[in-house]
Formats: C-alpha cells, sequence, structure tokens
C-alpha cells in the first residue's frame, strides 16, 4: 500500500497493483486541464517484449513531437526547465572503469594514472538520463493533452517480467507546480542505498549534484517481480541478482524525494565477479557492445557489479515514477536511508 503524507495540496492517489490501465486524457470542467489517469499495467508476458527481427529487448518509440510548441531543439528541455531541474549533460552520463584487454581476454583493471583509465558512456544509455527524458515530458508545460499523454508513455517501458507500471495518477496542473527542490535530500524519506547527500545539520543541501542514482539495493528491501524462467542458485536471494538490471533515480522536489525506477536490460554477467570468468555485456569506448575477441587489445567496459547498466543497443528505460510520500513499487522495508 502506498502511504502518503498529509497534504493541502492534491496529491497522486494510490496505484493498484494488478489493473489494466492505459493512460487517457480527459478534459476537465472548469478549465483546470487535462486529467491524465495512469494506473499500474500488468503485462502477463513471461518476458520483456523483443524485436520480431533481430530477438533483441525492445525500447519505448520516442516521443510524438519534441517538447515546446515549435518541437525545435531550443524547446527540447522545456519540461525540467520549467520545474527547475537540470538537463542531462556529462554529469548525468554513467562513468566505469576499463578493463585492459589482451589477445581477446579481460586481464584487470586499467592502471588509475592512464588517462584512457574511465570512460563517459553515450548520452541517452544510462539510468539518469531515462528518468530525465521521462520527467521532462512529464512536466512539459505547452504541449496539448493529447501530445503531452503520448510524449510520457512513450518513454516508459516494462520491468524484466514484462510488468508495467506506470506513474502516479494526478492533475496534469498537480505536475507542473511542482519544482526542485535540493534541501529535499536532506529531509525527505530515500529509499535507495549506497548514496551520500551533502547535508548541513540544519537539513540544508550543500552537495553539488543533488540528483543521483541508486549505488546498490538491500536485497532485504526489494522485491523486484522474478521473470517466468528465471533460473538462479536456490541457496541465493534473487534480488541480489534481478537488483543488478535496475536502477533507481532520486530527484528531489518540493513535495519529497521522486523516486524514477529504471530497467536496464543488458546481460550482468555474474554478480560480484571480479574474475572476469563471467563478464556479461561488454562495450567499447562509445557505448557500442562488443566482444572481447573484436576488441583483442585495448580496453572493454563491463557491466559487472554495479546496477543499472545501459548500452545504444539496451539502454535503460523508465518503469516507475513515485512521487514525494510515496513508496517505490520494489520497495518493503520498514524505512527509507
Amino acid at each position: 500500500m502506498v502511504n502518503r503524507p498529509n497534504a493541502r495540496e492534491p496529491k497522486p492517489m494510490s496505484r493498484p497493483k494488478r489493473l489494466l490501465a492505459s493512460i487517457v486524457a480527459v478534459t476537465l470542467a472548469c478549465g483546470l486541464g487535462a486529467v491524465i489517469t495512469a494506473t499500474h499495467r500488468h503485462n502477463s508476458t513471461a518476458s520483456a517484449p523483443t524485436d520480431s527481427i533481430t530477438g533483441s529487448p525492445q525500447t519505448p518509440g520516442g516521443p510524438v513531437e519534441s517538447a515546446g510548441a515549435s518541437g525545435s531543439e531550443e524547446h527540447r528541455w522545456d519540461g525540467l526547465e520549467h520545474a527547475g531541474i537540470p538537463t542531462p549533460g556529462e554529469w548525468s552520463r554513467p562513468r566505469y572503469w576499463n578493463s585492459v584487454v589482451k589477445d581477446g581476454k579481460i586481464i584487470g583493471w586499467a592502471d588509475e594514472d592512464d588517462p584512457d583509465a574511465q570512460v563517459t558512456m553515450p548520452a541517452d544509455t544510462g539510468a539518469i538520463d531515462a528518468a530525465l527524458n521521462t520527467l521532462n515530458h512529464l512536466l512539459d508545460p505547452n504541449t496539448d493533452d493529447h501530445t503531452w499523454a503520448a510524449n510520457v508513455k512513450a518513454t516508459l517501458g516494462a520491468d524484466a517480467a514484462g510488468l508495467e507500471y506506470g506513474y502516479p495518477s494526478a492533475p496534469r496542473w498537480w505536475w507542473l507546480e511542482r519544482r526542485f527542490t535540493p534541501d529535499a535530500v536532506c529531509t525527505g524519506t530515500i529509499y535507495v542505498a549506497g548514496r551520500s547527500w551533502g547535508c548541513s545539520t540544519d537539513g540544508t543541501y550543500t552537495g553539488g549534484q543533488a540528483i543521483n542514482n541508486a549505488v546498490r539495493y538491500n536485497p532485504d528491501e526489494t522485491r523486484f517481480p522474478v521473470p517466468k524462467g528465471y533460473k538462479v542458485d536456490s541457496r541465493a536471494n534473487p534480488q541480489e541478482h534481478l537488483s543488478r538490471n535496475y536502477d533507481t533515480v532520486v530527484v528531489p522536489m518540493d513535495d519529497g524525494p521522486w523516486h524514477v525506477t529504471v530497467y536496464c536490460p543488458a546481460d550482468r554477467g555474474e554478480a560480484g565477479n571480479w574474475n572476469y570468468a563471467q563478464p556479461g555485456t561488454v562495450t567499447d569506448e562509445h557505448g557500442d557492445e562488443t566482444d572481447l575477441a573484436s576488441i583483442q587489445d585495448g580496453m572493454a567496459v563491463q557491466s559487472i557489479d554495479a546496477v543499472g547498466f545501459g548500452t545504444r543497443q539496451h539502454p535503460c528505460v523508465t518503469v516507475d515514477v513515485s512521487v514525494g510520500g510515496q513508496t517505490p513499487y520494489w520497495y518493503v522495508g520498514t524505512e527509507g536511508q
């Protein structure tokens, strides 16, 4: 059940977890604008949809048109700018340590003194970019109601089990009143593990970047759906493996921290695998999936150990938006971090 604090302003309603739903635009009387109701929709498909030609997991299509009446680059981030949220850039793209490839095999991590020791992945592949893309369209003040709903829906996808969740139902005007508030990371409830936000004793945010994603999940606090046919050692908690294909981006807003959970479908290999026996997905420095034989001698990026690894071929995609006062759909702990 979703918990929400008491508040005078309208808040999103509870989201049933077992109802079929779609995003429906309804014009309200008295000029309030459109109300888009998006409830949790569970797809009975055993695994995420695949492309009929390549067999690769599908990613949602692009928006119907760019934010803004003209659809120009000038209006690309209208939604984020309207809410005061930082727009994507170098800061929002994941950065990984390179692995050294010799004779088609990984032999260790790159030396930290090597200028190529780390690589920044391409835009629109990682967790934060996926989350910001969804929020940009959700908070867009300019498009008509039909286009607004279609643009938001185009950024959403299914999780590893083929289930769809969407975002809380609320009047569109409620979304448009929300504002980016960095101090919320110091006073609100955060459900992901491993991040430290700079906060003063009086609850003021003092860090450099208030938008962050999960470093890891606590397995006893997650309940990610298990795909049909999923195999894992019976002595291991499946959440330790399942959670590695997800990431949750925390965006502090005036009603509390928002949690935007994304699914990253790239193969993750073995959890905690530091001997490179099962490297999972390997990419080149451009974020394109490849194999070690193609690299031979050089550098490669591996999908081992961390959560939420996105590539050009398998970018991360938003599966759930939980606003302030709501717990993410996957959270089963007793309190946030």
